[in-house]
């Protein structure tokens, strides 16, 4: 059965002082040359499938890759690699990438059983208890969280899973050692890393809620050293000419890295639920002027192609999108039919677009930007309001083509009128 598929668009590389964590080179040819790809084939990828996805930069595998492939629902991480290499002998340069965890330890991964047979190695509570996710059916729990617990007074009739013990030393170790390994046995790219939620007991409260204050700082701490150290192996010695990449996603917002140590442990973040406007334009604007070498994935949630949020949000990310920058919208996950987002969906995404000419040009809310090929975009932003509702918004494509999104389009033609001929 097909479950997850997802098509974003991918950053563009910069110059970069440390290579690599460049992206690699992609142009600004067209909106539809920064496309990636993100599926979780549980069988083996068919041919359309596997045409499809090699046409992108980028892959990002899901967990369940494979899953119903020997072993069932076992080694995700090999069949990963053999997805990986699927797509690569259509599409050589295309970026295989894995998807990975920092809460629970799933036994449909190699390194989630390890896991399960080292529970000294995983996450306690302030009894002394492991701290587990209750499957809440047998469906669900398979694969993910079926491992068999017994704890005193408590239920799992489906299984649990335990969450990796970064306060350990072991379980910090192999969570770092078990991604390294997947990626040079399977020559990967580099993971997809799930699941931030910011460095504090609150953010983490699923997991650290029941754990005494020393453990949550432990785990904070042994889990910002593992990512460090992940990075480290990835870009220092027999990998550092491999450019690996480590992409985190930041559910909520855009992850930053910690500049106090003048080291960045990811290649790019994804900000999985952003709704453009003034607030979308200026965070990428933000995040680009910090940290030039990196690049932000932006996933606009339940949207799909030609409706009014994603006219509003494609402009919104064209206004604020550097070199490094990505775009994706909607929630939907079959292969086959195309997921997110795919070229063919819309055909402007295919025409030329171009470098930008600079940076968007913000008056009183009303926001411009033009490319080289003289594609031109229009918001306007009043009242602010975050999510990108109700913005007037307009695309107008080198071919005089337009993406309207309310009056956009109108306002900025009585715009360039009022400027007579044009900015």
């Amino acid at each position: 059965m097909l479950l997850a598929m997802a098509i974003c668009l991918l950053s563009s590389a910069r110059e970069s002082s440390s290579i690599s964590d460049s992206w690699a080179p992609l142009s600004w040819t067209t909106v539809g040359d920064r496309l990636y790809s993100f599926c979780s084939e549980q069988d083996a990828l068919t041919p359309a499938a596997a045409g499809q996805l090699a046409k992108t930069s980028l892959m990002i595998h899901g967990m369940e890759v494979g899953a119903n492939l020997p072993p069932v629902w076992e080694n995700s991480e090999m069949k990963v690699g053999l997805a990986a290499a699927q797509l690569r002998k259509l599409n050589p340069a295309q970026l295989q990438l894995y998807t990975v965890q920092i809460d629970y330890a799933r036994s449909v991964y190699a390194s989630g059983a390890w896991f399960n047979a080292n529970p000294q190695c995983t996450l306690k509570d302030a009894e002394g208890q492991p701290v587990l996710n209750n499957a809440s059916s047998a469906a669900t729990a398979r694969g993910h969280c079926d491992h068999k617990v017994a704890v005193p007074g408590k239920s799992y009739p489906f299984g649990a899973c335990v969450v990796y013990g970064f306060d350990t030393e072991c379980g910090a170790t192999q969570w770092v050692k078990s991604i390294t390994d997947a990626c040079e046995t399977y020559d990967l790219d580099g993971v997809f890393i799930d699941g931030f939620q910011g460095y504090s007991p609150s953010g983490f409260n699923r997991v650290l809620g029941k754990c005494s204050p020393q453990t949550q700082k432990a785990w904070l701490h042994g889990l910002n050293a593992s990512l460090f150290a992940l990075h480290r192996n990835f870009t220092t010695g027999k990998n550092a000419k491999k450019k690996k990449k480590i992409i985190c996603n930041q559910t909520g917002g855009t992850y930053n890295c910690d500049v106090t140590t003048g080291e960045c442990y990811c290649t790019a973040s994804n900000d999985e639920r952003w709704g453009g406007g003034s607030d979308g334009v200026t965070a990428l604007q933000t995040y680009d002027a910090s940290f030039p070498d990196k690049g932000v994935i932006v996933h606009v949630p339940h949207v799909m192609v030609n409706n009014a949020i994603y006219n509003s949000s494609l402009a919104s990310f064209l206004l604020g999108a550097g070199s490094g920058d990505a775009y994706g919208i909607g929630f939907g996950y079959e292969c086959d039919s195309g997921g997110w987002l795919k070229a063919s969906e819309d055909p402007n995404l295919t025409k030329p677009l171009g470098a930008p000419l600079g940076p968007a040009v913000n008056s009183s809310n009303i926001w411009q930007r033009q490319f080289a090929s003289g594609v031109k975009v229009y918001m306007n932003a009043t009242p602010v309001i975050s999510v990108g509702a109700r913005l007037n918004t307009c695309i107008v494509w080198n071919d005089g083509t337009r993406t309207p999104r309310n009056d956009g389009c109108e306002q900025m033609a009585r715009l360039e009128a009022a400027a007579a001929g044009g900015w």
